[in-house]
C-alpha cells in the first residue's frame, strides 16, 4: 500500500516539475514578443504578469493593473485576444471577462 502511495507522489511531483517548466518557458516566450509590442510593451508586460496572479479580468481591472485609460485597456484587450492569451467568456457586448486561456490549459492534463 505504501509503494502505490509513493508512486503515485512520485507521479504527481513529476507532473509537477513538467508543468512548471511549461509555464517557466511560456512566461518567456510572450515576454520577449509584447517587449516588442511598441508603444504598449509596458503596460502589456504589467498585464501579461498580473495574469499568472488572476487569470480571469475584466477591462476596467486591465485598466488599473497596467496603468493605462480605459481606451488604452480595451486595445491591450483586443492585441492579447488576437494573439490567443485571452479569450472572452461571456459573449456580452458589456461587462465582458476574459480568461488567459493558454496558460490555464497548461494545468489540465488528459
Amino acid at each position: 500500500m505504501a509503494a502505490l502511495f509513493l508512486d503515485g507522489l512520485s507521479e504527481t511531483a513529476s507532473q509537477g516539475v513538467v508543468t512548471f517548466n511549461e509555464i517557466l518557458q511560456f512566461k518567456t516566450v510572450w515576454e520577449a514578443e509584447i517587449s516588442a509590442w511598441k508603444p504598449h510593451s509596458t503596460p502589456g508586460l504589467a498585464l501579461f504578469r498580473s495574469l499568472f496572479i488572476q487569470p480571469s479580468i475584466n477591462a476596467k481591472q486591465v485598466a488599473q493593473v497596467a496603468q493605462v485609460s480605459g481606451p488604452t485597456s480595451y486595445k491591450l484587450i483586443e492585441r492579447f485576444v488576437q494573439r490567443g492569451l485571452l479569450r472572452e467568456i461571456t459573449g456580452a457586448k458589456r461587462g465582458r471577462l476574459f480568461l488567459f486561456d493558454p496558460y490555464l490549459k497548461l494545468f489540465q492534463r488528459p
